[in-house]
């Protein structure tokens, strides 16, 4: 009786087994299974290609030349990697500035074109250190307006703020630069206020030419004090800005700047260490000498950030962030608290262009 028992249960598992695996089959022939990676990838794959599409191509166009950025917010190359050198002179510190450019609010739209970045300061916040900051700046913008007032060009004005958290895992707002834009915005009235944030982990893919390393913030709406992202703020460029680079390079002491470019050279730790003692050597004074005190560099400088034409959008190789800290160009930052400890480290910073 017991192996009786014991073969019609040992049965009764058998029926129930193949009956499961019939069930499977019917289901699988019916309704055919997609593992959940496939259908994740299929997501992301979508999703890509309508980012695409809704967003134009970087890089030539049929005819040859670039194709020109049809954002209402767009950004120097200048502007962005100046943002990047100040976050990496103070790795440690929360780096704070001001972008200058043209901004032009309509009750349809609003433009804002980033030409230019100032450093404020590294520490802590002070009223006091920006607002002398903001009346200097101020009054240097006024005298390169004189030139944009008699031509009927946009007038140049502070358009924003920029930031760099001290910690990675840290992608909050700060809120010194919150408040001053905001204070902007009010003062302003305009919605074409924006926010940069230096995205620490992004900075090695700029430094090669993968992507940017700036995240970017607007006015939500209807108001002055709420920000959201915004996603279709492009880099741009100029043929000046190439002019002005090349004859920045040939004043101070530089590596070749066509083979930084074209990544043909390969520069030793000797390269960089006899690179940095001329550039130690040559000081503050020396700067102010090669650059600041040579007419035709700034009035080239002054052409770049004065005129909006014939400004290109770029591809992110040409963002030339990387020759730029190949020549050092991070170690002579100067930001508006360094200037007022050492009146000739010149908050402009044209020498890092």
């Amino acid at each position: 009786m017991v192996i009786i028992e014991r073969e019609s249960s040992v049965l009764c598992f058998v029926v129930i087994l193949i009956v499961a695996f019939c069930v499977a089959l019917l289901n699988i022939a019916l309704y055919p299974y997609t593992p959940c990676w496939c259908v994740m990838s299929q997501d992301s794959e979508s999703e890509e290609k309508s980012k695409s599409a809704s967003q134009p191509k970087l890089g030539p166009s049929p005819s040859g030349s670039k194709v020109v950025a049809p954002s209402p917010r767009t950004c120097t190359a200048m502007a962005h990697n100046k943002m990047t050198l100040h976050a990496l002179k103070h790795l440690t510190c929360t780096p704070v500035g001001i972008l200058i450019g043209y901004a032009v609010d309509s009750k349809t739209s609003s433009f804002v074109h980033v030409m230019d970045a100032i450093p404020l300061y590294h520490n802590y916040f002070s009223a006091m250190l920006v607002e002398v900051a903001f009346m200097q700046v101020e009054a240097w913008l006024e005298t390169l307006n004189k030139h944009n007032a008699a031509t009927e060009q946009p007038l140049l004005e502070i358009v924003g703020t920029y930031f760099a958290n001290a910690k990675q895992a840290n992608s909050e707002l700060n809120t010194a630069a919150v408040v001053i834009a905001e204070q902007l915005a009010n003062k302003l009235g305009k919605r074409s206020v924006v926010i940069g944030q230096v995205m620490n982990e992004r900075i090695q893919a700029a430094f090669d030419g993968r992507k940017d390393c700036v995240n970017w913030y607007m006015l939500k709406s209807g108001t002055y004090n709420q920000w959201k992202p915004a996603d279709d703020v492009y880099i741009v460029r100029s043929k000046q800005y190439v002019v002005l680079q090349d004859m920045v390079v040939k004043n101070l002491p530089s590596l070749p700047l066509d083979d930084l470019r074209s990544g043909a050279a390969k520069w030793t730790k000797k390269d960089y260490k006899k690179l940095t003692h001329q550039l130690m050597q040559c000081g503050t004074a020396g700067i102010n000498e090669a650059v600041y005190s040579k007419p035709e560099v700034m009035s080239q400088y002054e052409r770049f950030v004065c005129s909006m034409s014939a400004l290109e959008m770029i591809v992110f190789k040409d963002l030339g962030l990387g020759a730029l800290v190949h020549n050092k160009r991070d170690e002579i930052i100067f930001d508006f608290e360094e200037h007022l400890d050492d009146i000739t480290k010149d908050w402009r910073n044209v020498h890092c262009c």
